[in-house]
């Protein structure tokens, strides 16, 4: 997994650990731990949670983007609750 790679794929600024496996399935999960740290370390992205990245921190707005990424996959509940 390279980084030009990964940001390629990617197509938000916020990303997790289960978005980069599925799109690198052959890696394994402690290599892609490890590369994404060293990717940190380099500056090339930034972790705002454990397990939550984003490649841009200016592109943050804390509350609006990590709530939707965190309810994307739910949306179809928070209907059935109201």
């Amino acid at each position: 997994m390279r980084y030009l790679e990964l940001k390629r794929l990617l197509k938000g600024n916020i990303f997790d650990m289960v978005d980069v496996g599925k799109l690198f399935p052959a890696e394994k999960p402690s290599a892609i731990r490890t590369q994404l740290y060293r990717f940190m370390q380099k500056g090339l992205m930034f972790p705002l949670k454990r397990g939550l990245y984003c490649f841009e921190k200016s592109k943050i707005d804390e509350f609006s983007e990590i709530r939707q990424e965190r309810t994307k996959g739910d949306s179809y509940r928070i209907g059935s609750r109201i």
